[in-house]
């Protein structure tokens, strides 16, 4: 069919997601709109359709949003970005091969791994109920946790952000305590502690407790991953724990796949705001939570068009308040220092 001609409906076409008709909406999304010049608008606009969207229709417009993501995005950074809000607005609907391309990208983008283990660990501590976020953050910081407690990440001021150890176990703990907590959930936890222990040295007890807890589990597989990784902390394995607990290998093919798209910024331009203790070091403060897919009336969530792909994250479906209830969008920037790469 000719694509220019689909073009010039373009807006008739995504205002048919609004519709009440889900057979109306469904045929929107069949329609070939997408390219490369138009990815980031129209992106923009599914994602605003996603807050409002009625959970019958969630799966199929996340599939959507995904797919054109994956095919047109401009840039690595650009894609993470954008996949990750997804999870965070709808991760219970995101399909599990969505999921899996995400964790590959990833892994293909070693100048990113610290950018993203850190937007990880704050968009689970702010949206814990969301499955799919939980289930790339536990693995994100059981690859590249390291980096959330080593100092790599710089403030506007220099100065390291380093979260303790025993936080990030206690964020590990809260994704697996929740009620009817999926058991794919739990596994991707029991393996996300096991590549922790033996860097976190000063959490290996919480670490310990935290994969005996679900050797009595009423699940069988996550009982006996339990079990067995209870035992690979034994001293008769400490040589070479190491090894059988090392980063996860490239996958070939795909890796190829990601190589050929610029990364895009490598900064991260997005944390909650933090305060000194008594004690003269950081502590996040407490986030309030808003749930986006109501607030659209007020306020659109997801300007994305408007952005470039390193600003994407300036925009925020939460709202952060300081100790004093006052709202605040004081964000940190942080440097890892040489040049973005293009």
């Amino acid at each position: 069919f000719d694509h220019a001609a689909v073009q010039k409906h373009k807006n008739t076409i995504l205002d048919c997601l609004r519709e009440s008709d889900i057979s109306i909406k469904r045929r929107a999304l069949l329609c070939e709109i997408v390219n490369e010049s138009n990815v980031k608008s129209i992106v923009k606009e599914m994602l605003n359709y996603l807050l409002v969207s009625e959970t019958d229709f969630l799966q199929e417009l996340t599939l959507k949003i995904c797919s054109c993501v994956e095919k047109y995005s401009p840039n690595r950074r650009w894609h993470i970005d954008v996949i990750v809000r997804v999870l965070t607005l709808a991760g219970k609907y995101v399909k599990d091969e969505s999921i899996n391309n995400l964790i590959h990208l990833i892994a293909a983008t070693p100048e990113l791994y610290t950018y993203c283990v850190h937007k990880m660990y704050y968009s689970i501590t702010e949206n814990i109920d969301q499955d799919g976020l939980v289930k790339v953050g536990l693995w994100c910081i059981g690859e590249h946790g390291m980096d959330l407690i080593n100092g790599k990440a710089k403030g506007p001021d220099g100065k390291s952000l380093i979260i303790p150890e025993a936080e990030v176990i206690g964020l590990i703990e809260k994704a697996i305590t929740r009620v009817n907590v999926p058991e794919s959930i739990k596994e991707f936890a029991l393996n996300c502690l096991i590549k922790l222990y033996p860097n976190y040295k000063n959490a290996r007890d919480q670490i310990k407790m935290l994969i005996d807890s679900q050797t009595t589990s009423s699940q069988l597989e996550v009982q006996q991953r339990a079990c067995e990784y209870l035992q690979l902390l034994e001293k008769d394995w400490d040589n070479v724990r190491g090894a059988i607990v090392e980063k996860m290998p490239l996958c070939t093919s795909v890796s190829k796949e990601f190589r050929e798209k610029p990364i895009g910024d490598k900064e991260i331009d997005e944390l909650p705001p933090q305060v000194m203790d008594s004690k003269g070091s950081k502590q996040l403060v407490a986030t309030h939570n808003v749930d986006v897919r109501k607030e659209t009336a007020v306020q659109d969530l997801l300007d994305l068009d408007s952005l470039e792909p390193d600003q994407l994250d300036n925009k925020s479906g939460t709202t952060t308040t300081t100790g004093s209830g006052t709202p605040s969008s004081n964000l940190y920037e942080l440097d890892f220092g040489g040049k973005p790469s293009g």
